[in-house]
């Protein structure tokens, strides 16, 4: 019997591990495209989420399982297994990615003193056990993770708004619009994460009415990533965002409560490890579950393991300092997520859709 998880917790699951990459790659990846428009980018992105959901969901439940088994029965075998490999080879090189961003997170919050390699491994053993749970306790963590992090992003926004300035918002005019427009590009290699989600699709129990809901959380994620944009921009102007290492972050250095509380950009920091360890865990289970559609012997547990250990490796011995990665995922590797979390996956699904007409 399939370990199932609610609809409400595969969104939580989707959104939370969103947000870690959106806080570093927002609007750093935008702003250098649209500058003080950079914000309209997501809003852009947002329909080609919504329609990128709903064919995977409508081909997934033809196929009665993930984007892995909707691979196999569109693709056959051969390329199915191809195509699945090439996930999960994507899967454990942003693995390797995340943890170690991720480390060095930690190390710039208050972790200085520690090895890099020892942050690695402790990352390491929480996307572990993140992953070897059962899946509908993995829900339920994640959904609690959810609301911390969606309290403390309100918290920081929040915080912050009263500080933007108009001038470097506006204004916007005609001109303004045509990069706008190619900044949804980046915005939606942001988003590509989500499609290691997809793999989880046939492991939720889907009511009446999911659809409309996915829209909503859709919609919804898509403006709050909007407005988190738009209060950065407002802040530091597009000039310095493009200057910062960590817009997102930096933003909480400018916050604090007279007579409550000052400087509170490490704990910001550290709370947002609950969004690494539930992208970590997703990425791990996404490679589980394609390993075992196209090779139905591997062993779950044994799969996230073997999966674990080399993105380590590689997390230490490819990523030598902490401007690598960042430039990884700034560049490269967002026009990767454009083609595998957008493009191939419709195609798929354009496929999968085509065979069952015929039959």
């Amino acid at each position: 019997m399939k370990q199932q998880i609610s609809s409400q917790q595969f969104f939580a699951i989707l959104w939370a591990a969103l947000m870690s990459p959106a806080a570093e790659l927002l609007p750093a990846v935008t702003v250098p495209v649209a500058g003080r428009g950079a914000w309209i980018g997501i809003l852009l992105a947002a329909p080609v989420m919504a329609l990128l959901g709903a064919v995977l969901f409508r081909v997934s439940r033809k196929a009665q399982g993930g984007l892995a088994e909707v691979a196999m029965s569109a693709l056959g075998s051969i390329l199915g297994r191809a195509v699945i490999l090439l996930y999960i080879v994507w899967g454990i090189f942003l693995l390797a990615l995340r943890m170690r961003l991720c480390a060095q997170r930690l190390m710039d919050a208050g972790y200085q003193d520690s090895a890099m390699w020892f942050l690695v491994v402790i990352v390491a053993g929480m996307a572990l056990w993140m992953s070897l749970g059962k899946l509908p306790a993995f829900g339920r963590t994640t959904q609690v993770f959810f609301g911390v992090l969606v309290i403390v992003a309100v918290l920081v926004v929040g915080l912050a708004a009263p500080q933007v300035r108009t001038e470097n918002l506006l204004p916007l005019w005609k001109e303004d619009m045509m990069p706008a427009i190619r900044s949804a590009l980046p915005s939606l290699g942001c988003l590509s994460y989500g499609v290691f989600a997809a793999f989880l699709v046939g492991n939720t129990c889907w009511e009446e009415g999911d659809g409309k809901r996915w829209l909503w959380w859709t919609a919804l994620g898509c403006i709050a990533l909007a407005l988190m944009q738009l209060v950065v921009i407002g802040n530091f102007g597009p000039g310095l965002v493009e200057k910062l290492d960590k817009p997102f972050f930096d933003l909480a250095k400018s916050i604090g409560v007279k007579g409550a509380f000052q400087r509170v950009e490490s704990v910001i920091a550290a709370v947002w490890t609950f969004s690494d360890l539930v992208i970590l865990g997703l990425l791990l289970r996404a490679v589980s579950t394609g390993a075992r559609t196209a090779f139905p012997k591997a062993g779950g547990r044994a799969v996230s393991a073997m999966a674990l250990v080399p993105a380590a490796v590689c997390a230490l011995a490819l990523f030598p300092d902490g401007i690598t990665p960042q430039s990884l995922s700034r560049g490269p590797m967002l026009w990767v997520g454009v083609m595998l979390g957008g493009g191939l996956p419709l195609l798929i699904a354009a496929i999968a859709e085509f065979r069952q007409k015929r039959k």
